[in-house]
């Protein structure tokens, strides 16, 4: 008899501890939850570089000056050029270096960095010997993209979301029952291609050079759905 009264009080105490959660989480409606997924690779058609302009020299005003001269000159080509867009600099960045403890003497080095987008990527070559010619000496970077990017993430996140309501449907129906409400959703974007290239120096932008390609970018969207279940 007393083991009949313990589990009508746990039974209780488990019925009355799940109400409780359901009621603490709002709703008691039961979900089902899908993930939805869309994939399509495009032929990159930009590629987005940054340069670099250093110079050292034994005083700071020197390099500034050196390193100011030859920025003008890379972006006075930049600007005449067709097929490039995009153009952002930042402010010359000036600092010491000891090169000689005994004697306590300095060198000043000035840095600028440019950014731009070459909308013809078969330019790329052309592009950065004319600005090599003009003073650059390195690369901060390159990394190609798509103009199309947000058109494509847009139609693969609807292409996402019909997936996993699809999903949802199917399994709902092998339970007999049928989906509501969407009353969560959540996505994420991820690609996967091309990885950007970065070059300290201009010798080994020489070096390298040759083996630069756009190769492929993959897009893929997710989306996590949260459905009502009748």
């Amino acid at each position: 008899m007393k083991t009949m009264q313990w589990l009508a009080a746990f039974a209780l105490l488990t019925w009355s501890s799940s109400k409780a959660i359901a009621q603490q989480n709002g709703s008691s409606q039961p979900t089902i939850d899908v993930i939805g997924t869309a994939e399509q690779v495009l032929n990159p058609d930009q590629v987005i570089i940054q340069i670099i302009i250093e110079n050292s020299e034994s005083t700071p005003k020197e390099a500034q000056t050196k390193t100011s001269q030859a920025a003008a000159q890379a972006l006075s080509y930049l600007k005449s050029k067709t097929g490039i867009s995009s153009i952002e600099t930042n402010y010359v960045n000036l600092r010491s270096q000891r090169i000689d403890y005994n004697k306590e003497t300095y060198q000043y080095i000035a840095t600028q960095n440019i950014g731009f987008v070459l909308k013809d990527i078969g330019d790329y070559q052309n592009v950065i010997v004319d600005l090599m010619e003009k003073g650059v000496n390195g690369i901060g970077s390159v990394r190609f993209e798509s103009s199309q990017r947000e058109k494509l993430e847009q139609q693969l996140l609807a292409k996402a979301v019909k997936n996993a309501k699809e999903k949802a449907i199917f399994l709902a129906s092998q339970l007999n029952q049928q989906i509501g409400s969407a009353v969560h959703i959540s996505d994420r974007i991820v690609e996967s291609g091309p990885v950007p290239i970065a070059f300290k120096s201009s010798m080994e932008m020489d070096e390298s050079r040759a083996s630069i390609a756009p190769g492929e970018l993959q897009i893929s969207a997710r989306v996590n759905v949260v459905f009502e279940l009748k």
